[in-house]
């Protein structure tokens, strides 16, 4: 009696395309143009040259030393982009590691940080596994507020200024 051949699964030949892919990207970013500079991957893919905007608004330009503000993060993105969440969790299936969106305030020392609101989440749905099933996932889109409330230094003096980084 004939066996039947094993069912064949293309998902093991997935990570060494994607490896292959990876690798072929970064080799052609790494290769100047005429120019001496690097490629734009976001003007090969068609796609915006800034997909993600960032603009930080204080909640008032002046303070007394001792006392609160809050600082309004606002990531703007492109419509179709978007990104993790500050504690982002894919389904298993996806087999990746995804980078969080972390928002930090450094100043003068003594200036307190309190605990940061995130903006509220968005579901998409993607099949980024290859299991032919979409999965829902949260992410930050449009135009997503963080705020960040900071206490001044009792003894600040002067102009103070914050460095903000997304």
């Amino acid at each position: 009696m004939p066996s039947t051949p094993p069912a064949r699964s293309s998902r093991p030949i997935l990570r060494p395309l994607l490896a292959l892919a990876a690798t072929l990207l970064a080799v052609l970013l790494a290769q100047p143009d005429k120019s001496g500079k690097g490629l734009d991957l976001f003007a090969l893919a068609g796609a915006p040259a800034d997909p993600v905007t960032v603009s930080v608004e204080p909640s008032r330009d002046t303070v007394r030393p001792g006392s609160r503000l809050a600082l309004a993060v606002t990531l703007d993105h492109q419509p179709g982009w978007h990104s993790h969440t500050s504690d982002p969790n894919p389904p298993a299936s996806w087999d990746f590691d995804a980078i969080p969106t972390v928002v930090t305030v450094s100043g003068p020392e003594g200036l307190l940080q309190g605990r940061v609101q995130w903006p509220e989440e968005h579901t998409i749905t993607a099949d980024l596994g290859g299991t032919g099933t979409p999965e829902p996932y949260a992410v930050y889109e449009g135009a997503a507020t963080v705020f960040v409330p900071l206490q001044i230094p009792a003894d600040a003096t002067g102009t103070i200024e914050l460095d903000v980084s997304v």
